[in-house]
């Protein structure tokens, strides 16, 4: 945890622009991802949820790096750096929801915004108590847990 932590801390200490950079990267990556058309296989359950998983996982990363783009260390107002991160990756998931509707073999669905909300509010949730030490409690991340789960199985299972 050691390295994570000084790896952490020498991503906070970039120049804003850099940090910005990498945001716009992982926007660029999820574009790309979104725009091609998946290939024709046998259905499969367990394909399905973790493809629906990596929701969570790609806007969490999202959410979590717009939050290093925005976090002024020892600021005031870090709980508004959390709302703006995670407002960020909830807009850029409805758009990449919209723009798959567009791709062949894709579909737009209610229930990846979800998992990316729930993403990207479990991210903005981990930096923040592992860099700030923000207060929080094992029952919040286990709520955090128990419902990207829940958003991922509705994604596979749901109507949308």
């Amino acid at each position: 945890m050691a390295s994570l932590d000084a790896g952490l801390r020498l991503w906070t200490r970039l120049p804003r622009a850099v940090r910005w950079l990498g945001v716009g990267t992982i926007m660029a990556v999820l574009w790309w991802s979104s725009s091609q058309t998946p290939p024709v296989r046998e259905p499969s359950v367990a394909r399905n949820f973790l493809l629906n998983g990596m929701h969570v996982v790609a806007f969490g990363t999202l959410a979590a790096t717009a939050w290093f783009a925005l976090h002024a260390p020892k600021s005031q107002r870090d709980w508004l750096s959390g709302l703006i991160a995670i407002g960020l990756a909830i807009a850029y998931g409805i758009v990449d929801e919209l723009h798959q509707s567009h791709v062949p073999g894709r579909v737009c669905s209610i229930s990846d915004v979800l998992s990316d909300t729930v993403g990207a509010v479990l991210a903005v949730w981990a930096v923040r108590w592992r860099v700030d030490r923000a207060r929080a409690t094992g029952v919040q991340f286990a709520l955090l847990l128990l419902a990207a789960a829940a958003s991922v199985t509705l994604a596979t299972f749901g109507p949308w």
